[in-house]
């Protein structure tokens, strides 16, 4: 009944603020710290079941709100340009800089031209602090993209290099983690599905994650834009690719995914068909590529008792509605989506679902040579042994008899590239790290 009652009183007080905006009280800002242009924190006091008028002091794309352990952002929302936009709370904190010692908000992406903003505290009171992000404007237009321009699904598909995307933005801390990918993490962003700006989303995403958050850099490894434009974003700052970069994506349970984010948001409604097109074909690429199968699943995190599917949702090992529940029930036909696509690439070999072969390769990383030892079951068989390139070209091929032999890799330059060995019904695959 109550619960009902507060329902009512939020949409009686939505509306007198259209029609009346006059009711707003404006609200003074206490300015604490800016970091150039790009992002700016203030203070200033509310009072429970207020709405106050923010008069924004610099021009934003984004806000975020920070708050006592003990208070909550329940019920809160902020009005932006006529549009209503609810408060909240990161629960996603592992790994930030604020983890255990404060709340803070989800990331609200805003108009440029939004110049005030209406903040309805609903529970909050007392004194909270308020982040402004500011994009900054670029053109991108004439820039080149990178990737493949055909239509191939497991060709890497044309990407936006962080370099241009992130011009004139701080760099991020060059600290780049490996790591093989298991599964393919999706999520949404969150904003406002009206927003056509993408560039200045993604600018703003990684402005709150390396500002606010404290990481090194953006979460994820790529992020797509409504119209299917696909970004580069963590980077392997030529040590790591990026698609093998660990990021900060998964509540802390990161290694072994590699994340990819939609720009909108997807609970109530499908994100447009460019974008899952463009999500379909980095899948592809990637599956492809690693000899991932999208149907099957695996234990994650590894050593775990937990069943991930390859391809999966932000839901499926966190606490929360990303990547959006209408857009996660259509996750299994994106999976048969990309599956469809993986079998008919060329010169592709459709592996079983699971390795069936013992083997042990080393050194991780390697110089010069790997050593490669296998199961003595299959001493004078004829192995076939590949390593590939990342981008799919076999590289290295020999026909062993031998149990335990090496490769010469001295030859290749350092990066990341896939091992494959296989015998008439056996095979083994794993990714070799060479530097």
């Amino acid at each position: 009944m109550i619960n009902s009652i507060q329902k009512q009183m939020r949409r009686l007080t939505f509306l007198f603020v259209l029609l009346f905006p006059f009711y707003s009280f404006s609200q003074n800002l206490n300015h604490i710290e800016s970091r150039g242009d790009y992002f700016h924190v203030y203070t200033l006091s509310v009072d429970k079941g207020r709405l106050s008028t923010i008069n924004l002091p610099v021009s934003a794309t984004g806000v975020s709100f920070q708050i006592d352990l003990h208070e909550t952002f329940v019920g809160s929302y902020i009005i932006c340009a006529g549009e209503k936009i609810d408060i909240i709370a990161n629960t996603h904190d592992k790994e930030t800089a604020y983890e255990g010692r404060f709340k803070v908000s989800e990331l609200i992406l805003i108009e440029p031209n939004c110049k005030s903003i209406q903040l309805y505290s609903s529970l909050l009171s007392g004194k909270i602090v308020f982040h402004l992000y500011h994009a900054g404007v670029i053109d991108i237009s004439k820039s080149h993209t990178r990737g493949d321009a055909d239509s191939l699904a497991c060709s890497k598909p044309k990407t936006i290099d962080q370099a241009v995307w992130r011009n004139g933005l701080p760099a991020p801390t060059a600290n780049p983690a490996f790591t093989q990918t298991d599964h393919v993490v999706v999520h949404h962003s969150a904003g406002s599905n009206l927003n056509t700006d993408h560039l200045s989303a993604i600018r703003t995403i990684y402005i709150y994650h390396t500002q606010t958050n404290g990481w090194d850099d953006i979460g994820y490894n790529y992020v797509i834009a409504r119209d299917g434009t696909i970004y580069d974003a963590r980077e392997g700052h030529n040590l790591v690719e990026e698609d093998f970069v660990k990021g900060a994506h998964f509540c802390g349970k990161n290694s072994n995914t590699m994340g990819v984010s939609i720009l909108g948001t997807y609970t109530n409604e499908l994100p447009p068909d460019t974008a899952v097109s463009a999500l379909v074909w980095l899948l592809s690429w990637k599956l492809h590529k690693d000899q991932l199968n999208p149907l099957d699943s695996s234990i994650h995190p590894r050593g775990g008792n937990d069943y991930l599917p390859v391809i999966c949702g932000h839901q499926d090992g966190c606490a929360t509605i990303c990547p959006g529940d209408i857009f996660y029930s259509q996750f299994n036909q994106i999976r048969n989506e990309v599956w469809e696509k993986i079998k008919n690439c060329p010169s592709n070999t459709v592996l079983e679902n699971k390795t069936n072969m013992e083997a042990v390769v080393y050194p991780q990383p390697a110089s010069s040579k790997i050593f490669i030892r296998i199961a003595s079951d299959f001493q004078n068989t004829n192995t076939l042994v590949q390593l590939f390139r990342a981008d799919g070209q076999i590289i290295h091929q020999e026909i062993q008899q031998n149990s335990s032999f090496s490769v010469d890799v001295s030859q290749f330059g350092k990066g990341v590239y896939f091992l494959k060995i296989q015998s008439d019904k056996h095979y083994y695959q794993q990714l070799v790290l060479l530097n």
